[in-house]
């Protein structure tokens, strides 16, 4: 069945390490005239810096499922009440690690740090030193540390909040979630909206948060930098971020 839509990852996946949609991939994404929907655990302010590279309007997926929008209006919300998400970030701020809290388009963190500074300059946004407590829901906490660090919370907090959406975007981040979120829900979403089949869809993606997406998906293929286990479960991958590998696919393998 000839695909007819296309969700794409954007770290890793869709921009390049320098954080940019290359003009390969600006003309390829261009000249399809399909929707092409950015699926991402950025928040929608993170995810328009993007779209506005190769004048995409189409929906946006955020927090990795948790947040659907179309221009301003909102299709999908669901977040971590605000009474599970207080005793949750707590806990959190208690470990030796970079700490942030997002609702819709505001980020806030526990202190200012390198970590931060980093997201900061990877994403063009700015975070709000400040807790969350006039919010009534969260829509993603964000760990980050060294690997060894998030790999043992990780394992941590998954012992600790089984019922949450625990997962590594990369190996220094760690995201929590609301548990009945997900990339492939999101989707399955917007493919009603636009009255299509999983089957006729494509997808790319590079990390473990994209693993649900990817195998689910008509066609997937994962970056040539994604995770050998990534790689080895889809068993079909393109080149590498850095090498235009969505345009590659797009041309060559679809």
């Amino acid at each position: 069945m000839k695909w007819k839509i296309l969700f794409s990852d954007i770290d890793g996946t869709i921009i390049n390490d320098q954080q940019q949609v290359t003009s390969r991939n600006r003309q390829t994404l261009q000249q399809l005239h399909k929707p092409v929907i950015l699926v991402s655990a950025r928040m929608p302010a993170g995810i328009r810096v993007i779209q506005q590279q190769f004048d995409n309007h189409d929906p946006i997926i955020c927090y990795s499922g948790a947040l659907i929008m179309k221009e301003k209006e909102i299709l999908y919300d669901q977040g971590i009440n605000f009474d599970e998400a207080w005793p949750l970030y707590q806990d959190l701020c208690q470990e030796i690690i970079s700490v942030s809290a997002y609702c819709y388009d505001h980020w806030y963190c526990h202190h200012y740090d390198a970590w931060i500074k980093q997201e900061e300059n990877i994403t063009q946004l700015h975070a709000i030193v400040a807790d969350f407590s006039h919010e009534k829901k969260v829509h993603k906490f964000l760990c980050m540390a060294d690997p060894d660090k998030i790999q043992k919370l990780e394992i941590k907090l998954k012992q600790r909040y089984p019922h949450l959406s625990v997962c590594r975007s990369k190996p220094t981040y760690l995201e929590i979630m609301n548990g009945h979120i997900s990339k492939l829900k999101a989707i399955e979403i917007l493919l009603k909206h636009y009255h299509l089949t999983l089957e006729q869809s494509v997808s790319f993606g590079d990390n473990y948060n994209d693993l649900d997406m990817l195998e689910h998906t008509g066609l997937a293929f994962a970056m040539a930098n994604a995770p050998r286990e990534i790689k080895d479960r889809i068993g079909r991958t393109t080149l590498s971020n850095n090498e235009d590998g969505v345009a590659y696919a797009i041309e060559n393998l679809l």
